[in-house]
């Protein structure tokens, strides 16, 4: 090793063009079979990014069925289509001013996605499935059935002091995912007192009671400040607002409190707690103490499905702006109604969202619609667009049939996945232009490699005959000379293909951040990931090496084949 490095050390200027050929070479080697694939991910990844399924349809009209469930019926029963995952996609403001940051807030059928959703391990720190594990996190609270032929709800209230204004209503979600408002009229002078009406009968069975909710005419901060404890609330089976009927109670707030206020604003100081002093029935009551900020007029309690503020995920540019960090609650307001969020965790990116436009929150779909429809029950709140699976080969048929269904006129777009990596593959810049450039590199850099180091060992095999005689006559064995001419040129060799592997990473990083942007100048969303066609790169690397190796043995067998005296008489006296 030492007379190897020594050798080498004479004169280490004869090694540099050499150096200078194989990190040409292999820098062209590497450029030319990455940024053709490189290119071509990123143009795959755009589709994949933009549909998230095989098929998804963005403003889907509300229109075309009674709820969630019947309009997730309606698509699922195309033929062809195999899955279908509803989504909710409105804007929504950081705080409960409207002024604050702005956002998307997506809700997903977490259960759903993570078997129907492309997904890319860069994207966050998690995988897919246990992002929306996040999300349904805490979703372990039974919702409160009212029981079959209930006809009436009520409860028992005892206002702190006569709000003349103020009204009781007490929320009811049916089997599509409606919500129905049960008027139980003024809240009524001081004291207990029983509250009851009529369920409408436009509300389909199963029922659950979601809410309980004091309405005044008031907006913002001007309503009034005060207290109304509640007890018992029941249904009544069998009978009408009149009685006749027998009294189920559905909640005696006896046991854990389950329920949670309604965000009014971020400074209101509504509060809800499980009292003792004056009880209806039982030990217990619960004591609903309010302040003058009102959303909408309306003030209340709802039962959770969560345990309390609702689970979301965020991306980590809209969490950096809000100034939040995972575990935080907040207030946000989605299509002007207010939901606390907790911060579960964040993500870099995810499928149809773009981080660079004010961010984005992800929420189990079922909770965020009944933390929606809990503030405002008179408006619907569907969602708007759908991811769908489809059976292999059935893509046009089901694009056909969504056409159909909700034609193309705008809102409505329809993005396919098939239809889109067909494009891919007909660029002709993509597709041709790049696997041509291939071919030819590998060409240029077999003949290139070769000519240059057979050129570069003739130069050597006649420069350093005398010092190879030398070697022999004080005794270097043949294996020791194999061991330094491998050492020499292996060692020079191995130099230069590093050297270029790095510079062709580093170059076509450099090409390829200037050529991937959308047709506006953006940066393309997912952002690209380098990839290298290794099926062509590996064995280019395998031939040098191969060819470097054949090219150093027979080098050895000509030194070794070498005329001691022949040389000494060449180098005279």
């Amino acid at each position: 090793l030492s007379v190897g490095l020594w050798h080498m050390a004479r004169n280490p200027l004869q090694y540099s063009w050499l150096v200078l050929l194989m990190v040409l070479v292999t820098g062209l080697g590497v450029l030319a079979t990455t940024v053709g694939g490189t290119l071509d991910a990123s143009q795959r990844d755009r589709v994949q990014y933009r549909t998230a399924a095989d098929i998804r349809v963005a403003g889907v009209p509300g229109d075309l069925a009674r709820g969630t469930e019947a309009l997730k019926r309606r698509y699922s029963e195309i033929s062809g289509v195999t899955a279908v995952s509803m989504v909710l996609r409105e804007r929504g403001t950081v705080g409960s001013s409207g002024r604050g940051a702005p956002f998307e807030m997506i809700g997903l059928e977490t259960q759903e996605v993570p078997f129907m959703s492309w997904y890319r391990e860069d994207f966050s720190d998690r995988t897919l499935a246990s992002l929306m594990q996040t999300l349904r996190t805490g979703a372990l609270i039974d919702p409160l059935v009212i029981p079959d032929g209930a006809t009436a709800l009520g409860l028992y209230a005892s206002p702190e002091g006569a709000y003349a204004n103020m009204f009781v209503w007490m929320i009811v979600e049916d089997a599509d995912g409606l919500l129905t408002t049960v008027t139980l009229g003024r809240i009524g002078p001081p004291g207990w007192r029983a509250m009851r009406a009529e369920i409408p009968d436009r509300a389909r069975p199963p029922l659950r009671l979601v809410s309980v909710q004091i309405y005044e005419p008031a907006f913002g901060p001007t309503g009034t400040a005060g207290a109304v404890s509640f007890d018992d609330l029941h249904a009544v089976v069998g009978g009408g607002e009149g009685g006749g009927g027998t009294l189920v109670v559905l909640e005696d707030f006896e046991a854990r409190m389950t329920w949670v206020p309604l965000a009014a604003s971020e400074l209101a100081t509504n509060s809800l707690s499980s009292d003792s002093s004056a009880p209806y029935a039982g030990s217990r009551s619960a004591r609903f103490e309010f302040g003058k900020d009102t959303d909408r007029g309306i003030r209340g309690f709802y039962h959770s499905p969560t345990g309390g503020p609702v689970p979301v995920v965020a991306s980590d540019t809209l969490a950096t702006a809000a100034g939040v960090g995972v575990g935080d609650e907040l207030i946000v307001g989605v299509d002007g109604r207010l939901v606390p969020v907790r911060l579960a965790d964040t993500v870099r990116y995810f499928p149809t969202a773009d981080p660079g436009r004010g961010g984005y929150m992800l929420a189990d779909l079922d909770s965020l619609l009944r933390h929606l429809r809990m503030v405002s029950p008179t408006a619907r709140v569907i969602p708007n667009e759908l991811l769908i699976t489809h059976a292999p080969g059935a893509g046009d048929a089901v694009v056909e049939s969504l056409i159909s269904m909700v034609g193309r006129a705008a809102p409505v777009r329809i993005y396919s996945r098939d239809e889109g990596l067909d494009a891919v593959r007909l660029d002709p810049l993509v597709s041709a232009g790049w696997r041509a450039a291939v071919i030819v590199s590998v060409a240029v850099i077999v003949f290139t490699a070769s000519l240059g180091y057979v050129t570069y060992l003739l130069a050597f095999a006649g420069r350093s005959r005398r010092e190879m005689a030398a070697l022999r006559s004080v005794g270097v064995s043949a294996r020791q000379m194999l061991g330094l001419l491998a050492l020499e040129h292996l060692l020079i060799v191995g130099i230069g293909l590093g050297l270029g592997t790095w510079a062709g990473f580093q170059m076509s990083r450099l090409m390829v951040s200037a050529v991937a942007v959308t047709e506006d100048g953006s940066p393309v969303l997912p952002p690209f990931v380098l990839v290298t066609d290794w099926a062509v790169l590996g064995p280019l690397y395998a031939a040098l090496c191969c060819f470097f190796v054949a090219a150093t043995l027979a080098l050895h067998r000509s030194a070794s084949r070498l005329d001691l005296h022949s040389v000494a008489r060449e180098a005279g006296p």
